[in-house]
């Protein structure tokens, strides 16, 4: 249970940071296009993301409803989405932390409602202690703009050791030339540092086409 399941089931072709809010019931919202169009695309799972600030409070605790794609999943043919394992969503909260304090005091039941947990560390102090979280699936650096500091390949190793991964999100890069820029440079960085080790990529899509 626990880590080991949130590992497996992020294995295969996936996109573990599909952007969601926190109140979704996915009836028929903009959140079953963009499963279906992954579908479409051959992936075997897709994370719906919530953003969060820290501190976090009781309301952050998941509230999303997974839906039953049933019959809105379309026809897969050659595809052969309709093998096993069938298509699988999960639940991810992503914690924006600046203060080291805040990493400390993320409260395990709020984080433990979810399948996935991130942290977007804003600071090298809050950045350090994620490193020696172990609660933590994935540290997701805003690649997008300019880093404040350098991802350091010793803390950046531990953390892997403990089965933390680095992300890399493009979302934002399809968007602005400037974003484009930065996520070349950081995401060669942190390639760097992670000697191009335990690195997922995930879109930060809000819309399906991204």
């Amino acid at each position: 249970g626990g880590k080991r399941d949130r590992r497996e089931a992020a294995m295969g072709f996936h996109d573990l940071m599909v952007e969601a809010d926190n109140d979704a019931t996915f009836g028929g919202d903009k959140l079953v296009e963009m499963a279906r169009f992954l579908v479409k695309l051959g992936y075997d799972a897709c994370a719906f993301n919530v953003s969060a600030t820290a501190p976090l409070g009781r309301h952050h605790r998941c509230q999303l409803t997974m839906p039953d794609l049933g019959g809105a999943v379309p026809s897969r043919g050659a595809l052969r989405v309709d093998a096993t394992p069938p298509f699988r969503m999960l639940s991810r909260i992503t914690v924006t932390v600046e203060d080291s304090v805040h990493v400390a005091n993320l409260d395990g039941a709020v984080l433990g409602s979810y399948d996935i947990v991130a942290a977007r560390p804003t600071t090298e102090k809050a950045f350090e202690q994620c490193c020696k979280l172990a609660r933590l699936d994935i540290i997701s650096l805003d690649l997008s703009r300019r880093l404040p500091f350098y991802p350091k390949a010793p803390l950046v190793a531990a953390a892997i050791q403990t089965g933390i991964r680095f992300e890399v999100t493009y979302g934002a890069s399809l968007r602005d030339a400037g974003s484009r820029r930065h996520l070349f440079s950081n995401a060669l960085a942190l390639l760097r540092a992670t000697k191009g080790r335990a690195v997922v990529i995930s879109s930060e899509a809000e819309r399906a086409m991204e």
